[in-house]
């Protein structure tokens, strides 16, 4: 389970790194959605009030995988 900023973060300015190298985009979790099965995937935006340096709308990634069964 994650929630990271993504790359769309840079035009909000409301935390999270500054350098795009550091922020995540879909396809960085393509590998985990080919290994896991996937729960949860979302690509958008979220209200943040995490104090004064992450404070409004956020671009957010968040995933759940589940590890498959080995039974």
């Amino acid at each position: 389970m994650t929630e990271v900023y993504s790359e769309a973060q840079l035009d909000y300015g409301t935390g999270g790194p500054k350098q795009k190298e550091l922020l995540y985009t879909p396809a960085d979790f393509s590998t985990l959605m080919n290994s896991f099965k996937t729960i949860h995937f979302f690509d958008g935006t979220v209200e943040r009030y995490e104090g004064a340096l992450h404070n409004g709308e956020s671009a957010v990634l968040q995933y759940i995988g589940q590890k498959a069964s080995t039974l």
